[in-house]
């Protein structure tokens, strides 16, 4: 069984590296994203699903907002820093920059990446390499994730994460009706299309209030059609329901 090369298991491990800083960048974008963008979102959810009819201004408005704050969180926290993590060269590069391995891994990554330049014809060459490589490797058992990029309040962030996530649960359970129909309005801001039902009993306006022993006319328009007037009951307060006689009178557009 052959053993990897010395650039070969130092690429490896590299790479190893490149996967778990990629990795671990995009969960801290993630969760920065949920606990603001999400916020954001149940929010503006709660807002329009609590209101009759929040259209025009307001719900345009919350619609614009929550996408302007969903598009800046998204770009700043997590593609742009994974766009600068996709190489080798970079992840080395970004540990440069902490100045705590001295051009080591540079070389070495450049060692791998471009042969022709360190290839080594003679004995002393090829020992220097192989010195290269181990410090290299040395180096990378001292080297995670956050000497790449450092992850501010990685505790703090993903507790808010979570608040926003219990607390949609909590909406959902509590309102689901309103939780839904918030989402659907932050969705599609637009007005909602309302058209006359085919079938139907609608009141028309009229008294509120009757004084006791007083008449009232009560009307109604029935798209229902059929045969026969329709049935109607009334009430006083919290009594019983009591049966009326009505009259059926046709109405012509």
């Amino acid at each position: 069984m052959n053993r990897p090369s010395a650039p070969a298991r130092f690429a490896r491990r590299l790479d190893r590296l490149v996967r778990r800083t990629r990795w671990r960048t995009f969960s801290y974008g993630l969760a920065r994203v949920a606990a603001v963008g999400g916020g954001a979102v149940l929010a503006s959810a709660w807002a329009l699903g609590a209101g009759t009819a929040p259209e025009g201004v307001l719900a345009w408005g919350l619609t614009l907002s929550v996408v302007a704050v969903l598009a800046t969180v998204l770009r700043a926290w997590s593609l742009r820093p994974l766009a600068g993590l996709g190489t080798r060269r970079a992840v080395v590069a970004r540990l440069e920059e902490r100045g705590r391995f001295g051009n080591i891994l540079v070389a070495a990554e450049e060692a791998v990446r471009l042969p022709g330049r360190w290839k080594a014809a003679d004995p002393v060459g090829r020992e220097l390499q192989a010195r290269l490589f181990r410090r290299a490797e040395e180096l990378l058992d001292l080297a995670g994730p956050d000497d790449v990029v450092p992850r501010p309040r990685p505790r703090t962030w993903a507790a808010g994460a979570g608040a926003v996530l219990a607390l949609a649960l909590g909406y959902l359970v509590i309102a689901p009706g309103e939780f839904g129909t918030g989402l659907v309005r932050l969705a599609t801001p637009w007005p909602e299309a309302r058209t006359v039902a085919t079938g139907g009993l609608y009141g028309e306006p009229g008294a509120d209030f009757v004084v006791a022993g007083g008449d009232v006319d009560l009307a109604a328009l029935d798209f229902a059609g059929g045969p026969g007037p329709g049935v109607c009951e009334i009430r006083t307060g919290s009594g019983l329901w009591q049966p009326v006689v009505t009259r059926r009178d046709p109405v012509h557009p």
